[in-house]
């Protein structure tokens, strides 16, 4: 069992960007199925309900469920709006328009900010000097990745405007999501993930009930899909990345989990033998510093004392 320190939240946050990595594409999949956005987010939801509640009764905690229900039902709910319900509401929708890459761009880039500026607000200060050349570094770093990518996040100006502003909803929720977390020490485990997918299925329920219509699929491959989104980014990503929050800061795991693209780069040139581009290198040495930097500058200022 890995004890609890900084190194493990780091690689909690860690494990949650390689998970959610995995959101888009099976998304985009899922749209070619002809599911809607609203389609898509409530089945992916419910299904993860369905499998956490099934592993919180087979390992006997089923009491746990109850009194942490009993006892922070509110501060869950909250939770699960922000970050189920905005989250994957808006940027389900937003895949529908606008690119991949350009809704990760958005999605991380509003999260940052927002994880940021909500923490310092709630603190009642303003943002440090360390903190601003980490938002910078770590929006420089993410924009040369995805541009050396694709030439969609170049041309950014010119994709449809309620996909981009989806897609920074959907990166606020999630912002917010880790502050509230972390501020009002929501807790971890499968207990607790739970209990959030019980609240965001009530949520991600309205839209489809509103549409009036929710599209069961019949394809294998297309349950398939839906089943890896409720396990490895609704599941898995929100398990490790309430983890890490138990470890680190709210800052410090959003910054980590921006090593997202940094991951399919060293993927790709282990598996795949193919070369990052220097735009590519830069980029992820940007996000590195950003980390560093936040990370380090507190250890480093204190030593020169």
């Amino acid at each position: 069992m890995l004890k609890k320190t900084p190194l493990a939240g780091i690689l909690f946050a860690g494990l949650a960007a390689f998970v959610n990595g995995s959101v888009g594409v099976l998304s985009v999949f899922l749209f070619s199925r002809d599911l809607s956005s609203s389609d898509v987010a409530f089945l992916k939801c419910i299904l993860a309900c369905f499998v956490a509640i099934s592993i919180v009764l087979l390992s006997g905690k089923s009491a746990a469920l109850k009194n942490y229900l009993r006892q922070k039902w509110l501060l869950s709910a909250v939770c699960a709006f922000f970050g189920f319900f905005v989250l994957y509401h808006f940027e389900t929708a937003a895949y529908l328009t606008v690119p991949v890459a350009v809704v990760a761009f958005c999605f991380i880039g509003s999260a940052t900010l927002v994880t940021f500026m909500i923490s310092a607000l709630l603190q009642r200060r303003w943002l440090s000097f360390r903190e601003t050349v980490s938002i910078i570094l770590a929006l420089i770093g993410m924009y040369c990745l995805f541009l050396a990518n694709t030439e969609e996040v170049h041309n950014i100006a010119g994709r449809p405007i309620a996909g981009l502003i989806k897609a920074c909803l959907a990166g606020g929720g999630y912002g917010l999501f880790m502050v509230l977390a972390k501020y009002y020490r929501l807790g971890s485990g499968m207990v607790v993930i739970a209990s959030l997918t019980i609240f965001a299925s009530i949520f991600l329920s309205v839209p489809v009930i509103l549409n009036a219509e929710l599209t069961i699929p019949s394809e294998p491959k297309v349950w398939l899909g839906l089943l890896s989104l409720a396990v490895l980014p609704t599941i898995g990503g929100f398990w490790f990345t309430t983890k890490a929050l138990t470890l680190l800061s709210s800052q410090s795991v959003q910054l980590i989990e921006l090593l997202e693209p940094v991951f399919a780069l060293l993927f790709g040139l282990i598996f795949l033998a193919q070369l990052p581009a220097g735009m590519q290198l830069f980029g992820g040495a940007m996000v590195l510093a950003a980390i560093l930097v936040h990370e380090l500058w507190p250890k480093l200022s204190h030593t020169g004392k």
